[in-house]
């Protein structure tokens, strides 16, 4: 993936006329951004998880950090002395955003504010062109993926990039660190970071992002109101039984990586897991109930993946890893006519 492919994805995203042109006539848009054949092909195949692929930040490599153009050594946990600083000796402050999920078009502007006003930006995102997007906003902008290394279990990851900020904060820097979708949204890091740095006397707080659920209510067109929904994590509902109403819609977040507890390279999904939770959310609903896999698309020039499968095709349906899960409701309740009576609804 060349720097101009990543750069013209920026600017579809930021740019509606561009990406009308692009989707009339991607060749000439191509063509006139300089795009090598290999950038090309891929880009005009409009493939998901091709372009997703082809944009991939690291590949989870020991003792180095991947950014977008190549590998470089793991910056330090400790103090850097060129760092720059407002307020050395002071009280440092934190503030964690979310990017939202599509590519430099779902910041909001505050989010935006604090990403370009801040000492050190820190990021954590999924492709390698909102990681190019972001380090153009401020030059202290580095990336906490190196974490990543495969096998390594998640607690031990989530530790170092929430000590890596805290150093910061420590120093009196103004931090930010952005993370894709929401920040609390399977955002262990940034939580466990503002109750560390407010713990230490430290001004911290977390702004809201668009995460993936935000994202699949509009993709399917699901009001999340009509039929109420209920939201876990694949692996939670099924190691703690949680009690769910099976009339109302289930979202279950990271289905593809059930009894996932280390890191590991993106691929197909835990298919035993996946036969689990078949078998338990066969218990509520009929074998050939339709459920729908979903991965969001952080790209403008790709649709989302929407894809139904029924619960006993859901083990062999090859999951990637970051899908979600959409379990409509089983069958619509009726009105309780004694509470319409008493909240004088009747008719």
């Amino acid at each position: 993936m060349s720097r101009k492919a990543a750069e013209l994805l920026i600017d579809l995203a930021q740019n509606p006329q561009k990406l009308a042109d692009f989707k009339s006539n991607p060749d000439a848009v191509m063509d006139a951004a300089g795009l090598p054949s290999e950038d090309k092909d891929v880009l005009a195949s409009g493939d998901l998880e091709r372009v997703w692929a082809h944009f991939r930040p690291h590949q989870y490599q020991k003792d180095t950090h991947t950014h977008w153009y190549g590998p470089r050594p793991r910056p330090p946990l400790g103090p850097d002395p060129g760092e720059r600083a407002q307020a050395v000796g002071g009280t440092g402050s934190l503030c964690i955003v979310g990017t939202g999920y599509r590519l430099a078009s779902d910041v909001s502007a505050e989010a935006l504010a604090e990403m370009r006003a801040c000492d050190q930006l820190f990021h954590l995102v999924l492709d390698s062109a909102t990681s190019l997007w972001i380090e153009s906003l401020n030059p202290s902008a580095e990336s906490l993926q190196e974490a990543y290394v495969e096998g390594r279990p998640r607690d031990q990851i989530y530790e170092e990039m929430v000590e890596r900020i805290l150093a910061a904060v420590r120093r009196g820097l103004r931090v930010c660190v952005a993370f894709y979708g929401h920040p609390g949204v399977f955002g262990q890091p940034g939580h466990e970071a503002v109750r560390r740095a407010r713990s230490e006397g430290h001004a911290a707080r977390m702004l809201p992002g668009i995460s993936v659920i935000d994202s699949l209510f509009a993709d399917l067109g699901v009001d999340p109101a009509q039929d109420g929904c209920q939201i876990f994590d694949a692996t939670d509902f099924l190691i703690h039984r949680r009690a769910f109403d099976a009339d109302s819609a289930l979202v279950l977040l990271q289905a593809g990586s059930i009894a996932v507890s280390v890191c590991r390279a993106e691929g197909d999904s835990n298919v035993d897991g996946l036969k689990v939770l078949a078998e338990v959310l066969s218990e509520s609903h009929p074998a050939d109930h339709q459920v729908i896999v979903y991965r969001a698309s952080p790209f403008p020039i790709c649709e989302p993946i929407l894809e139904k499968v029924t619960l006993e095709g859901l083990s062999g349906a090859g999951i990637p890893t970051l899908s979600t899960l959409f379990v409509p409701p089983a069958k619509s309740r009726p009105e309780d006519r004694v509470m319409l009576d008493r909240l004088g609804l009747s008719r």
